[in-house]
C-alpha cells in the first residue's frame, strides 16, 4: 500500500499487515552517488525482509534513487524527499498511523542519527518510548568541522539504548567514556554477500563500454570522492606503479565533490590516458568481476564494504592500516601498509600484480576470511539479537 502524508511517501507492502517494525533511518549520500552506510541499510533491509523476525521500514531524506532500490526489493520506507524542511518532516512523521508496530528504531551515522534524536525528543511520548539503536560506521575527524559533525553525533547517542560499532576500536573508545559504558554496546562486524559473478562476454562488453583494455591486468579504486578517502594517494600509486609497470589498467569507480579536484590532478600528471573515472555503477557487483585488485588509500576508515566485497569475489586488496581494517586483513588474505605510505603500497603492487600464484593464494584466503567472519546473515543474526535485549530492557 502507497500512500501520503503531507510530503512523506509510505510503501508498507502487503504482508507487513500486522508485522512487528523496526524503523530504519539513513540519510543516504545525494543521487548519483553510493555510501557504505547507504548499502549496508539496504542490504541489512533485504535479509531482515527475507527472514524471520521484524520486518524493515526504512526511513530515508534526500534521494530518490534510494527509493527505486527500496521497491525493487519490496521493502517498506517513508520517503522524506520530496520535504527538505526538517520541521515539516517531524511534523509529518507524528501521523505516521503503524508507530504501535514499531518496536525497535536503528539509526545509521551521523545526519541519520541527528534525525532519531529530533523525532524522540519531539514526541517524547511515541517514538520516544520506543527502544532504539545506533550504528556507528566510523567517524570522520580531519577537520574542524568534521569534528563538531562527529561531536554532534557523539550527543544524539543519548536518546539510544544500545550502540553498535563495526570495529574494536570504536568500540574501545565508546567504553573509554563512562557515560556509554551505562548503554549497550556491541561490536558486529559489517557482513556482505558475495557479490554476482558475471561472465567473460559481459566483462568483455562492460570494459569495451568504459574503454578499458581487456588485454591488461586492472587495478581500482572503489568508494566516495572524499578528502579523507585520499584518493590524490591511489594517483600517487599509479604515477609509481606505472614507472615499472606500463600493461596495467587504472580505474576509479564512485563520484564526490572530490571529482573535478582529482580529474585536474591527474592531469597535471598527464596521467589521463592511465587512469579512467567511470563514475558509480551499479550494481557494482560487475566490477569485481572486471578488476583484478582493489586499492584502498584512506585516512580514516570502519570497516570498509568495497573491501570485504572484493575480498568476497576473490579480488587481492592492498589497504591503509586504518580503522578496523587490521581486524579484517591479516597479510594471509590482503597487505596492509601504513597510512600515507604510498611508495610501499607502489611496491607491493609491482611484487603481486606478476605473481600469479600469490595472488591466487591471498585470493583464496580472502573468500574463506569474508565466509567466515564477515557473513551477511550472521550480521543480520547478531543485530537481531541486540533488538530482542533492548525491547526486554
Amino acid at each position: 500500500m502507497i500512500y501520503n502524508i503531507d510530503n512523506l511517501k509510505i510503501n508498507i507492502p502487503d504482508d507487513y499487515e500486522n508485522q512487528d517494525l523496526v524503523l530504519q533511518v539513513i540519510v543516504p549520500q545525494p543521487a548519483g552517488r553510493i555510501g557504505g552506510s547507504d548499502t549496508h541499510v539496504l542490504h541489512l533491509s533485504i535479509v531482515q525482509r527475507e527472514t524471520p523476525g521484524l520486518k524493515p521500514v526504512v526511513l530515508f531524506c534526500r534521494n530518490p534513487e534510494y527509493e527505486e532500490k527500496l521497491q525493487m526489493n519490496n521493502i517498506g520506507y517513508i520517503s522524506c524527499v520530496r520535504e527538505k524542511n526538517i520541521s515539516r518532516i517531524l511534523k509529518s512523521l507524528g501521523k505516521i498511523s503503524f508507530l504501535n508496530h514499531i518496536k525497535v528504531i536503528h539509526s545509521h551515522q551521523y545526519n541519520a542519527n541527528y534525525l532519531t534524536y529530533a523525532l524522540k525528543k519531539k514526541y517524547v511520548h511515541t517514538y520516544g518510548k520506543i527502544p532504539t539503536v545506533m550504528t556507528c560506521h566510523g567517524w570522520i575527524e580531519n577537520n574542524i568541522k568534521d569534528k563538531f559533525y562527529t561531536m554532534l553525533d557523539f550527543a544524539s547517542y543519548a536518546v539510544a539504548q544500545s550502540l553498535i560499532t563495526v570495529c574494536e576500536k570504536d568500540l574501545k573508545r565508546l567504553e573509554a567514556k563512562k557515560k556509554y559504558r551505562k548503554k549497550l554496546l556491541f561490536n558486529i562486524k559489517n557482513g556482505v554477500k558475495t557479490p554476482e559473478h558475471y561472465q567473460l562476454k559481459d566483462v568483455k562488453e562492460f570494459k569495451h563500454e568504459h574503454n578499458i583494455n581487456n588485454n591488461y591486468k586492472t587495478i581500482a579504486y572503489i568508494g566516495r570522492l572524499a578528502p579523507e578517502k585520499r584518493v590524490d594517494g591511489f594517483i600517487t600509486c599509479c604515477e609509481n606503479i606505472l614507472k615499472s609497470k606500463s600493461n596495467l589498467n587504472f580505474i576509479v569507480v564512485g563520484s564526490g565533490d572530490e571529482l573535478p579536484i582529482l580529474q585536474t590532478l591527474v592531469k597535471n600528471k598527464r596521467l589521463q590516458n592511465k587512469i579512467n573515472f567511470i563514475g558509480v555503477i551499479d550494481p557494482v557487483d560487475i566490477i569485481y568481476s572486471s578488476i583484478d585488485m582493489l586499492l584502498l588509500t584512506s585516512d580514516t576508515e570502519g570497516t570498509p564494504r568495497c573491501v570485504l566485497e572484493a575480498m568476497a569475489a576473490g579480488i587481492p586488496v592492498i589497504a591503509t592500516n586504518v580503522g578496523g581494517l587490521h581486524e579484517i586483513i591479516d597479510g594471509s588474505n590482503g597487505i596492509l601498509v601504513n597510512k600515507g605510505d604510498y611508495e610501499t603500497m607502489s611496491k607491493v603492487v609491482i611484487e603481486l600484480i606478476s605473481n600469479d600464484s600469490k595472488l591466487k593464494e591471498i585470493s583464496q584466503n580472502a573468500k574463506k576470511t569474508i565466509k567466515e567472519k564477515f557473513n551477511i546473515v550472521d550480521m543480520k543474526n547478531k543485530i537481531d539479537k541486540v533488538y530482542q535485549q533492548i525491547i526486554r530492557r
